[in-house]
């Protein structure tokens, strides 16, 4: 039978082994937790920032509708009109990106032929004014527009900035996790062959303590066997 002293030590490598896989499943489960919100975090980030691309999408695309809208405008406005009856009456965008509603000039009445040179320059200036002033509207729009273009790319430069830093933060402490979990890994499976080895050496005692006791026995016997053949012969004398 074992020693005393060597169950001892054996109950001590037991309870020192599960006390460390004990505390080794709660650091892993810890560890898995954080990882989790760790991804969820990510997500949130990644959905914030499409939908801020989809908005820049938006905005880029209003902004050249708009243009588009203008350049057409002035074309119609600079191109030559076959009689004062048909001068195209423009209108400048507004910020949402629908045209503003504006008094076009009136038609003027048929004149006779010494009077339509004078009628046509009033009607150029009072175009040319009103041109300047739309024109001076759809420079402000514009650059409305661009501003809000500018703030919206230098929001997302920093949502990618941002979202790249957290990137690096998940995979950091990602990898920190997995070196955290194979180091726990070996820990396991050294304290896995040391038990073993305690495990082997209490048999080889124990074996050796048997072996020990057999030979005990044995020579116990052949003493007894001696003494009891002394004994017959004294009695013999």
């Amino acid at each position: 039978f074992a020693s005393p002293l060597v169950l001892k030590e054996v109950n001590h490598n037991d309870s020192t082994l599960n006390s460390s896989m004990q505390s080794s499943s709660s650091t892993i489960h810890q560890i898995s937790k954080r990882n989790a919100t760790l991804q969820g975090q990510w997500q949130s980030q990644q959905e914030k920032s499409n939908k801020l691309q989809g908005k820049l999408a938006e905005m880029q695309t209003n902004f050249y509708k708009t243009q588009q809208q203008w350049e057409k405008e002035q074309q119609e406005l600079f191109s030559p009109a076959k009689s004062p009856s048909k001068i195209p009456k423009w209108s400048s965008p507004t910020p949402n990106g629908s045209p503003a509603k504006t008094k076009g000039i009136p038609e003027s009445p048929y004149v006779s032929s010494e009077n339509a040179g004078a009628e046509e320059l009033e009607l150029s200036k009072a175009l040319i004014q009103q041109l300047e002033l739309q024109l001076e509207e759809s420079r402000k729009v514009q650059q409305l527009q661009r501003d809000e273009l500018r703030e919206c790319k230098d929001r997302l430069k920093k949502r990618d900035v941002e979202h790249k830093a957290f990137l690096v933060q998940y995979e950091t402490e990602k990898k920190a996790w997995k070196d955290e979990s194979n180091e726990k890994q070996s820990q396991y499976q050294q304290e896995i062959q040391s038990r073993d080895d305690d495990l082997k050496d209490t048999r080889q005692k124990l074996q050796e303590q048997m072996d020990i006791n057999q030979d005990l026995r044995e020579k116990h016997q052949d003493d007894s066997k001696h003494l009891t053949y002394i004994k017959e012969l004294e009695e013999e004398k």
